[in-house]
């Protein structure tokens, strides 16, 4: 049954063929030596570029082009992080842009028309900013800062991304992978500034001999790449 369908349905084809090559990669990556690992993490972000910019000019589906850009922002915000490990601040920026295209993309869903909701939800946004800028960034650093700007916005789109679900079922996967992922750099930030017990779950995540983000992060940008093969505007 599944063969006759990627017979028919090309686009059927080419998920499950990157999804298998990914998920061999995925369990080579994570069980064995045969791969730089900070390079084999960087080269996944690499090819979820090369997939979404693919699938934008093969099907041309409007709007697609706001996940090559979401794309290109994730490697650039990686390039610093796991290239470079500095310039946390244009990463965590970088990282921004990338949720405010997903934010354009879910959008495009409504054909851009800013609903009553969704003008209250931008305007606390702004506020929020505004106010943060004025208040927050005196009493905390400004990587803490952006960090909680960036996971409050990566949360918002979650949410957003789940009533489009019928529109590309993809979407709300890849980006609560994405969630836990941040979930648990978070662990690896708070076990370096907050004494934590070694029975608490934090400490776990924190030290557990694999890390954990990527086991997350590769999956979301390979699901979140392919977003474009169903979209059904």
């Amino acid at each position: 049954m599944i063969f006759e369908q990627i017979k028919k349905t090309p686009k059927i084809f080419f998920f499950y063929l990157y999804i298998v090559l990914q998920f061999i990669f995925y369990i080579l990556l994570y069980t064995t030596n045969l791969f730089v690992y900070h390079l084999g993490c960087y080269s996944v972000i690499i090819c979820g570029l090369i997939v979404s910019l693919f699938i934008c000019l093969k099907y041309k589906v409007k709007y697609t082009y706001l996940l090559v850009f979401a794309q290109l922002f994730t490697l650039i915000s990686d390039t610093f992080l796991v290239l470079l490990d500095d310039y946390y601040l244009i990463a965590l920026s970088s990282f921004i842009i990338v949720q405010v295209f997903y934010y354009l993309y879910i959008l495009s869903f409504t054909n851009f028309k800013l609903d009553s909701k969704h003008q209250i939800i931008l305007r606390i946004a702004i506020f929020i900013i505004i106010l943060g800028l004025f208040i927050f960034i005196t009493i905390v650093d400004v990587l803490v800062f952006l960090a909680l700007e960036y996971f409050a916005f990566l949360l918002f789109n979650f949410v957003e991304s789940i009533f489009v679900f019928k529109s590309n079922i993809l979407l709300p996967f890849g980006l609560f992978l994405f969630i836990l992922c941040d979930l648990c750099v978070g662990c690896y930030n708070i076990v370096d500034i907050i004494d934590i017990k070694q029975d608490n779950i934090i400490y776990l995540i924190a030290n557990f001999q694999i890390n954990l983000s990527w086991i997350f992060y590769h999956p979301s940008q390979v699901i979140l790449s392919l977003c474009g093969l169903f979209d059904k505007k």
